[in-house]
């Protein structure tokens, strides 16, 4: 199962989540790449948990991704994830955690 997204509170309630076409995630991720000092360390076998106080640099870096992409279906995937990063963003105790296989 490919890489997916969800923006939950700190109990675990889902608030909205975000499953690629054609495992988008996981050919667009940075994985190892050290100039992504967030994306970079996405695992993509496990769980990688990211806060709102993080989200100023994840999204810097999202955009990095969105930038790079041509494919209509991975960009509007990248979108829906990045609105779900400016939600976890604005709101308190909401994470962004994506879910690997």
């Amino acid at each position: 199962m490919p890489l997916w997204v969800v923006l939950q509170n700190i109990h675990g309630k889902r608030f909205d989540e975000a499953a690629p076409v054609d495992a988008a995630l996981n050919h667009l991720l940075p994985f190892g790449d050290k100039s992504f000092p967030l994306l970079g360390y996405v695992d993509p076998y496990g769980n990688t948990l990211f806060s709102s106080t993080q989200m100023w640099i994840f999204l810097s870096e999202w955009d990095a991704l969105i930038q790079q992409t041509a494919n209509e279906n991975d960009l509007q995937f990248l979108r829906r994830v990045r609105a779900m990063a400016e939600r976890c963003k604005s709101e308190p105790h909401t994470f962004l955690r994506f879910i690997g296989d």
